[in-house]
C-alpha cells in the first residue's frame, strides 16, 4: 500500500463513520477511534501499538489530510501527537467519491507550486527518496535526521535549516520535528524532516496531471489528423496487431506538424472515459515515436 492509498483508506474511515452515526458526523472521530476502524481492535490493544509504524502512519495521514482540507479539527497544536476528534469535510467526501476531484487537487498542487531553487529541489528530491515507507496494511513517512541529510547533500547544518525554512515558506512539501515548529520560530537543535502528502504529489504526480490536462483538451476537440481515439485496443491476433500498426503509421505519416496522439480508453459515441478498457496513451512527434 502506498501513501496515497493509505490516506484514502484513513479518509474512508471518517466517511464511513459519519454516514453510520449522526454523532460522529457532528463531533468526528478521535485518532484512537480511527485506528480501531482501520486496524481492528485486536491490533489497537496490542502492547506497543502507540510506538508502532501503524500508529506513526495514522498520525501522518491525519496531519496531512487536515492540511489538505479533507478533514477538520479544532486541534491546532503543533506537536507530533494529534489529540482531538476530526470530521470529514465536503471536500474530503468529494475527493473520495469523484476520481476527477483527486486529479483536480493534484493539478492545483503542481500548477501553483513556486519556482524552486536548485537547493530546494535537491533537498526535496532527497527527502522523497528517503522518507516514504510502505507496508501491506499501511504507509508512512520516515523522519530523516538532519545529519543524514547534510551528509548526503554535503551541506552544513545551518544551510540545511535555511533551505528548510525557504521551502516551508513557499509550500507545505516537508515537515520538520520536533513540534512542527511555526515558521519564523527558531528551530530546535535536533531536526528531523519528513515528506508530506503535498510533497509526494509534487514529486510523483506533476507529469501525470499535466498529461491528463492535455488529454482533457484533446477530448474537447476529439479526433483530428494528429489525434485518434480508440475505445479498446486488442493485439492478441495478427489482424489486431496489424490494425494497431496501421493506426500508428497513419499518425506518423500525417502531414500535420507537432505531436500526434493515439489514446485508448474513450468511447467513440459519448466521448467519455470507458472504464472497461485499460487506459493507454501513445504519443509521437513529427520524427516518429
Amino acid at each position: 500500500m502506498d501513501y496515497f492509498q493509505w490516506c484514502e483508506r484513513v479518509l474512508s474511515a471518517y466517511l464511513e463513520a459519519a454516514r453510520s452515526s449522526l454523532q460522529v458526523r457532528r463531533d468526528g472521530l478521535r485518532p484512537d477511534q480511527v485506528a480501531r476502524r482501520v486496524f481492528g481492535p485486536e491490533v489497537l490493544e496490542q502492547d506497543g501499538f502507540f510506538s508502532s509504524s501503524e500508529w506513526e502512519s495514522l498520525k501522518h495521514a491525519i496531519k496531512d489530510l487536515h492540511d489538505e482540507g479533507h478533514i477538520w479539527t479544532d486541534d491546532d497544536y503543533y506537536g507530533d501527537e494529534p489529540r482531538l476528534p476530526a470530521r470529514i469535510t465536503s471536500e474530503g467526501e468529494e475527493f473520495l467519491e469523484e476520481e476527477k476531484s483527486r486529479w483536480t487537487d493534484w493539478w492545483a498542487t503542481c500548477t501553483t507550486a513556486p519556482n524552486l531553487t536548485q537547493e530546494q529541489r535537491d533537498l526535496l528530491e532527497l527527502v522523497h527518496r528517503l522518507s516514504p515507507r510502505e507496508a501491506l496494511t499501511h504507509a508512512w513517512m520516515e523522519w530523516i535526521h538532519q545529519e543524514s541529510l547534510c551528509r548526503k547533500l554535503g551541506w552544513e547544518v545551518e544551510r540545511l535549516r535555511l533551505v528548510i525554512e525557504d521551502i516551508r515558506a513557499s509550500g507545505d512539501f516537508i515537515k520538520p520535528r520536533p513540534n512542527y515548529y511555526p515558521i519564523g520560530v527558531t528551530s530546535p537543535d535536533e531536526l528531523h524532516v519528513r515528506e508530506t502528502y503535498k510533497g509526494l504529489v509534487l514529486q510523483t504526480k506533476c507529469q501525470l496531471t499535466i498529461e491528463a490536462h492535455a488529454i482533457d483538451d484533446l477530448v474537447e476537440e476529439w479526433e483530428t489528423t494528429s489525434v485518434e481515439f480508440k475505445r479498446e485496443l486488442e493485439t492478441r491476433t495478427k489482424d489486431q496487431k496489424a490494425e494497431f500498426v496501421k493506426d500508428v503509421l497513419g499518425l506518423v505519416n500525417t502531414k500535420a506538424s507537432g505531436e500526434r496522439w493515439l489514446i485508448v480508453g474513450f468511447d467513440d459515441k459519448t466521448h467519455t472515459y470507458h472504464s472497461g478498457a485499460p487506459y493507454l496513451q501513445t504519443k509521437t512527434t513529427s520524427n516518429g515515436f
